[in-house]
């Protein structure tokens, strides 16, 4: 199933530059892709300039990774097509195929691997900032292949939140995943505090006395369950931080949050209870 993905929060994300890749048997390749642009990888058997002998299959690999900075994380979106044109008909993808990886090495336990071959469409998502793409031809003097990918940086979640706002957990309104490390800096102006209301929050329930999901509003305050919908939360300073982590290992069918951010002007009296976040 095609897994929607959250729109990018600020038009700074938008795709502004190609880089552009045309694949060669026997080379191996590493890009590195600012935020703000996209890989087109290419392929052809009928360009190839290689002088290789009978019988010698056609490898080419290379690693993409996107140059996320700060507490911003972003993940990877591949699309295209395959035409593995002349090759024999293998429906295990045994014989020439092309390999999509967000994992580093076979070893990963946490990556997941698709493999694709014939003539159909590549959909690949991954919260990952790593690509691995391996296209193996085995017999590149008779089949005639096609590829074309793009491969492109996806805003998941985090960044520094200086504006008023909404902000939300991945794939919101959709359920979020497990493993999820995500990071907020708000910033208000000097003079003002934070003003938080989340209109929509339902995590995974405490269990046995824990949040295993939870948005902590600073380090220590966590919350999970429902505890915060409909709820406003005031904070007497202008920075915070907040952290939102999924289970690693369970998988659960919960949405996730929405969080409106937004500033207002501090008291004498609020300058007061800013001690007690200092």
């Amino acid at each position: 199933m095609t897994q929607a993905w959250p729109i990018s929060p600020i038009e700074e994300y938008a795709q502004v530059s190609k880089v552009s890749l045309s694949a060669r048997c026997g080379n191996e390749e590493v890009v590195e892709l600012e935020t703000t642009e996209y890989l087109s990888l290419t392929f052809s058997t009928n360009i190839q300039q290689v002088d290789l002998p009978d019988d010698t299959p056609c490898v080419f690999h290379v690693r993409v990774d996107v140059l996320d900075k700060g507490t911003e994380k972003f993940g990877m979106w591949v699309s295209g097509q395959v035409d593995f044109g002349g090759a024999p008909e293998d429906s295990s993808c045994s014989n020439s195929y092309l390999t999509v990886a967000d994992e580093d090495d076979d070893n990963d336990e946490m990556g997941h691997k698709s493999r694709y071959c014939g003539e159909e469409k590549v959909d690949f998502h991954t919260r990952e900032d790593i690509i691995n793409v391996q296209i193996y031809v085995n017999n590149p003097k008779k089949e005639r292949v096609k590829i074309t990918l793009n491969l492109t940086p996806h805003y998941l979640c985090g960044g520094i939140v200086a504006e008023e706002k909404d902000i939300m957990s991945p794939d919101f309104p959709q359920n979020y995943d497990k493993d999820y490390g995500c990071l907020w800096q708000i910033q208000a102006p000097e003079g003002s505090g934070i003003k938080l209301y989340f209109p929509d929050f339902e995590l995974q329930p405490m269990r046995r006395g824990n949040c295993q999901d939870y948005l902590a509003i600073g380090v220590l305050d966590r919350h999970c369950g429902t505890e915060l919908a409909n709820t406003t939360k005031l904070i007497p300073q202008n920075s915070q931080l907040l952290i939102f982590n999924s289970d690693p290992k369970m998988r659960m069918k919960f949405q996730g949050f929405r969080c409106t951010v937004n500033f207002y002007s501090l008291t004498n009296k609020d300058s007061l209870m800013m001690k007690f976040f200092d």
